[in-house]
């Protein structure tokens, strides 16, 4: 394990950037970000955008890091959030709303769509 660890540390600036993620294929960042607009039924652009409350970027940094293999870190520079703890903050906030009521529905439909999109590109199944 040690070992591992030190493999992906090599050329890692910040040692919190080092983890086990178990995804085996990432899908490109600007495919997952497609989907999730589309699915959500709003632009691309949106997700880059700051609104009071809104649950847009939350979900475009969940689905990044589930299926793009991003850290938290990675997503909040590419939704331009600023900080892996300003997402990790979002998700939180935001995590009663993913498991329950009508957004629970709609991250299933993004998420259903995310994994499709995976098994076409890549012809298999593939762990997560």
């Amino acid at each position: 394990m040690d070992d591992l660890y030190e493999k992906l540390a090599a050329g890692r600036g910040v040692a919190e950037d080092v983890a086990f993620r178990r995804i085996t294929e990432p899908m490109d960042s600007r495919v997952v970000l497609d989907t999730v607009a589309a699915e959500l039924g709003v632009d691309v652009g949106e997700l880059f955008r700051r609104h009071r409350g809104s649950i847009l970027r939350a979900v475009a940094a969940r689905c990044l890091m589930r299926y793009a293999g991003q850290s938290q870190r990675d997503a909040g520079k590419l939704l331009k959030v600023g900080s892996g703890a300003a997402i990790s903050r979002q998700l939180s906030r935001h995590s009663e709303m993913f498991e329950k009521g009508e957004f629970a529905e709609a991250l299933t439909k993004v998420e259903r769509r995310l994994t499709e999109e995976r098994q076409k590109r890549y012809g298999k199944k593939v762990k997560f």
